[in-house]
């Protein structure tokens, strides 16, 4: 499994499985320095322990294994080492294996909602102390949302990275899969917050017509459930919680917007003129001709006789000729069209609930999306 979603482990050549059942720990994983980096050389496990506990252990040590061949980050051992560790073996077992339940309500993880660690700081729990496992939720749900590499990449990141993941995840508890303790709006106002560490807050009722603008100096996100509206405040130090909402009545409205597109034309058009093309003919102004009379016989005389003709030809003729010309014009036209929808820009922190009118009374609900790393 962790070959098809991950990668193979790089054991050391040398590895090997010891069973023992003269120690007081279930199994363990030992590491060196080898030629190419760091690979883990021997896993121990306990002899009297169950299948079914056997195979998370399983899952449990594989994953250490996968440790040293993902990361040199150089973070050392710490809280995230068992935490990934146990959030993996969650993970498969639930998922993969048993392919039923909820892994929120698995093995260890499942304390992290039962004991509210979401409002302690995990940088003060020192593995490998069992906080450290009950922290593998937070790896377990990367698993679950994103994937096993994902899981795995968040592990090797260096620590104020890991640090900037964990807080995302502290504020997006509605994307679990199990919901944390929410506290009344007026009990969260003044609340101590450690530091990387969540307070979740509930408002209600929210009365339609309204919008509600949530604000703190504190990290805020919020949702919108049914009647009421969730919030999540996670704090980077130790903080005093002081979110602030404010309220508006937003009557039903219609919002019209317009758009200005220029678009081009091609228009062919057709007009008809009247060309007049002046041609001039020379003609001869005179010509002779010849006629012969014969007389009757009785006398007989022969005359030739010139006759002049003189004609008159119109020295100038016009013709009028009609001419179809196809002219070609570009008509620019600004066509302007209603009802674009606005870009909304959120600045900052800030939540809005719209509930019963169009654009600002409506209901609205708030989805959280955590980018993969």
């Amino acid at each position: 499994m962790y070959t098809q979603d991950v990668k193979t482990p790089a054991l050391c050549p040398n590895f090997y499985v010891e069973l023992r059942n003269d120690i007081s720990y279930p199994a363990a994983t030992y590491s060196q320095i080898g030629p190419l980096g760091a690979c883990a050389y021997k896993m121990v496990f306990r002899c009297d322990i169950s299948s079914a506990w056997l195979q998370h252990l399983a899952f449990h040590e594989m994953a250490h294994a996968l440790q040293d061949a993902a990361s040199d980050s150089g973070k050392g051992y710490g809280w995230w080492s068992e935490a990934h560790a146990e959030g993996l073996a969650s993970y498969y077992m639930v998922v993969r294996i048993y392919q039923a339940g909820q892994w929120q309500r698995y093995g260890y993880v499942q304390n992290f909602w039962d004991k509210q660690l979401y409002r302690q700081d995990p940088w003060q729990c020192v593995a490998p102390n069992l906080c450290a496992y009950e922290y593998g939720a937070f790896f377990a749900w990367l698993a679950w949302r994103y994937s096993p590499l994902n899981s795995t990449l968040t592990y090797a990141l260096p620590t104020d990275r890991l640090r900037v993941v964990y807080i995302k995840f502290l504020l997006s508890p509605w994307s679990w899969g199990r919901d944390p303790t929410y506290l009344d709006f007026d009990q969260c106002v003044g609340a101590q917050v450690s530091p990387n560490s969540a307070l979740y807050c509930t408002y209600s009722p929210v009365l339609p017509n309204r919008v509600y603008v949530f604000s703190s100096s504190l990290f805020i996100n919020a949702t919108g459930l049914s009647d009421k509206i969730l919030l999540a405040l996670v704090a980077t130090k130790t903080a005093t919680a002081d979110p602030s909402v404010t309220v508006s009545y937003c009557p039903t409205a219609t919002v019209t917007t317009t758009q200005t597109i220029t678009t081009t034309q091609t228009v062919t058009k057709t007009e008809t003129y009247t060309v007049t093309y002046t041609t001039t003919v020379t003609v001869p102004t005179t010509y002779t001709t010849t006629v012969t009379v014969t007389v009757p016989t009785t006398t007989t005389v022969t005359t030739t006789s010139t006759e002049t003709v003189t004609s008159t030809v119109p020295s100038t003729t016009t013709y009028t000729v009609t001419v179809p010309v196809t002219v070609t014009q570009t008509v620019t036209t600004t066509v302007t069209e209603g009802g674009v929808p606005v870009s909304v820009v959120v600045i900052a922190v800030v939540a809005a609930l719209l509930i019963g009118c169009y654009l600002c009374g409506r209901t609205a609900k708030t989805d959280l999306k955590t980018q993969e790393l």
